[in-house]
C-alpha cells in the first residue's frame, strides 16, 4: 500500500491502484516527520480533495459510490434513488450547484435535483473537485432539435425552456432525462432545466429550412 499525502490530501494506492482519496489533516510538521521514513512524491495521483470551505459550493465536487440492489446511493447519511438498471454498480456522483449528475461508463446516465445542500457538499465522505468537463449522455433515441428564435426561449413536451437570446438562431439538441432537459449545441451543454411535465414529445425535429443538417444532428452515427 502506497500513501500520497500533501496538506490538502490524502490519496491510498494499492498495487499502484487508486483505492481512496480523503481530506488531509496533516501539518507542515507531520508532512517533514513523514519525509524521514518516507520517499519524495511524484505528481498527485488524483484529482485533490475538496476543500473543507463554504466557498466550495462554486465548485463541481465528485464522490464514488456503489448503487444498492434497489439502485440507491447514499449521501451524507440518506439515500437516494438513481435508478434499479444501476445496481450494483460503482458510480460517479458528480454535485454542480444545483444538480446532481449520475455519471457511469463515462456518460451521464442521470440528472437530478441536488439533495445536498451545497455548503455541506465538500464534507461528504470521500468528496474531490471535479477532474474534468462533466461527460456526454449514452447515445439513446430521444434528441429534440429546436431553433432558438429571437426571444431565446423554446418549448419541449409542452414545456416552455428559457435558453437565452444569446443563443438565437442556434439549433440545438435537447436531451430529455428524466427530471431535467439538457441543452447542448456542437456537444457542448448551454443549459440544464428542470422537467416539470410528462407529457409525451411529439415534435423532434427543427425544420429542414432552418437547419439542413436536421437528421445528421437528431442521430450523430447516421452517415453522410
Amino acid at each position: 500500500m502506497t500513501i500520497w499525502a500533501d496538506l490538502r490530501s490524502i490519496h491510498v494506492a494499492l498495487a499502484g491502484e487508486l483505492i481512496r482519496t480523503r481530506h488531509s489533516r496533516l501539518s507542515a510538521e507531520d508532512l517533514d516527520h513523514m519525509r524521514l521514513r518516507g520517499r519524495p512524491a511524484g505528481p498527485e495521483p488524483a484529482a485533490s480533495a475538496a476543500p473543507r470551505r463554504p466557498a466550495v459550493a462554486a465548485v463541481a465536487i465528485e464522490v464514488d459510490r456503489t448503487v444498492d440492489r434497489d439502485g440507491n446511493i447514499t449521501l451524507a447519511g440518506n439515500r437516494h434513488l438513481v435508478g434499479v438498471p444501476l445496481s450494483g454498480q460503482r458510480v460517479t456522483v458528480r454535485l454542480d450547484r444545483h444538480l446532481l449528475h449520475v455519471i457511469a461508463d463515462d456518460h451521464v446516465v442521470k440528472t437530478m435535483p441536488a439533495p445536498v445542500m451545497p455548503d455541506a457538499v465538500a464534507r461528504l465522505n470521500g468528496s474531490r473537485a471535479a477532474a474534468g468537463p462533466l461527460p456526454p449522455p449514452p447515445p439513446g433515441p430521444v434528441r429534440v432539435l429546436r431553433t432558438i428564435p429571437a426571444d431565446g426561449i423554446t418549448q419541449v413536451g409542452g414545456q416552455r425552456l428559457r435558453i437565452g437570446r444569446a443563443h438565437a438562431g442556434k439549433t440545438v439538441v435537447i436531451v430529455p432525462e428524466d427530471d431535467v432537459f439538457r441543452v447542448l449545441h456542437n456537444d457542448i451543454e448551454l443549459s440544464t432545466h428542470v422537467r416539470k411535465t410528462d407529457k409525451p414529445i411529439t415534435h423532434l425535429r427543427a425544420s429542414s429550412r432552418t437547419n439542413p443538417n436536421a437528421k445528421k444532428l437528431l442521430n450523430p452515427s447516421t452517415k453522410p
